[in-house]
């Protein structure tokens, strides 16, 4: 009776259940095996699988009941998300990408020749106040050495707005922010020389000077911005500052840094661009590696 059964059975057209667990369920398998099986008769569950069909426009896919939709993000929404991070990663004044363009050139140099102009007025404080001004000498002794500790300074105060700032200011306008008042001072100082206010403003015009130079200098080290790393680029600033004028000493033989040499200031002026140029160099070698 029993064996009557399963030659009954095995005759009959019931599907063997070892073609249930064949490769044609396996998110794919050849046309024969897949289309031998309606969705109807299928034993397996089809849910997040795409039916096969002959034509690509008719595929339909049966999307999980248990995720929510709103967690499902749509192909052109995370397209412009990506995009938009990618066009935020780019923006600021570094990168061997933005040094071939000219505005970052047009950015670059007129900061340069400012920082030197201020470097050298620095130096010639005395000599020019005295000419146009004619502000005491002990005065201005005492007040150099507001100007060269605001020329240290000023490293410190854009290190710490750029990377406060950065998420929510381009670097760009932070240079742009720093050059119209150093404009704004040199301009004040040709066209009213005997003010008392002009004086004063030399000290603001060096601080923005030093500033939109170091606009052009930051994130050494790997691109790495954001408050947690400004006391690493902060060390890296005051550390080559420190050498720049360690070297100048060197050369001249402990010469006080506002010495009267006429050499003294042309040598500073050659130091000072080779200084911002071969950090803008370093900027490029750290963007690419």
């Amino acid at each position: 009776m029993t064996r009557s059964l399963i030659n009954e059975r095995s005759n009959s057209n019931y599907p063997d259940i070892r073609d249930y667990t064949s490769s044609a369920y396996e998110y794919g398998g050849n046309d024969s095996t897949r289309s031998s099986f309606s969705e109807e008769e299928s034993p397996l569950p089809t849910v997040g699988f795409v039916q096969p069909s002959t034509s690509s426009a008719s595929q339909s896919t049966i999307v999980d009941p248990n995720i929510s939709q709103s967690d499902v993000v749509p192909p052109n929404i995370e397209h412009r998300l990506s995009r938009e991070s990618n066009q935020s990663s780019v923006n600021h004044v570094t990168g061997w990408n933005l040094i071939r363009r000219l505005d970052f050139h047009l950015l670059l140099w007129p900061f340069i020749l400012i920082s030197t102009s201020s470097s050298i007025f620095s130096f010639n404080v005395d000599e020019i106040l005295e000419k146009f001004a004619q502000v005491d000498q002990t005065i201005v002794d005492e007040d150099l050495k507001i100007v060269i500790f605001l020329q240290i300074l000023a490293p410190v105060l854009i290190g710490y707005f750029s990377d406060k700032m950065y998420n929510s200011l381009p670097r760009v306008n932070i240079c742009i922010f720093s050059l119209i008042p150093c404009c704004l001072c040199s301009l004040f100082l040709f066209i009213f020389p005997k003010v008392a206010f002009v004086y004063n403003s030399t000290l603001f015009c060096v601080v923005f000077a030093q500033i939109g130079c170091w606009t052009c200098v930051p994130g050494i080290i790997k691109e790495k911005f954001g408050s947690r790393f400004f006391a690493v680029n902060l060390t890296i600033i005051l550390t080559a500052w420190c050498l720049f004028f360690a070297l100048l000493n060197i050369f001249f033989q402990n010469t006080v840094v506002y010495g009267d040499e006429s050499s003294f200031k042309i040598w500073l002026v050659f130091f000072d661009i080779c200084f911002i140029f071969s950090l803008t160099m370093w900027i490029v070698y750290a963007k690419n590696n």
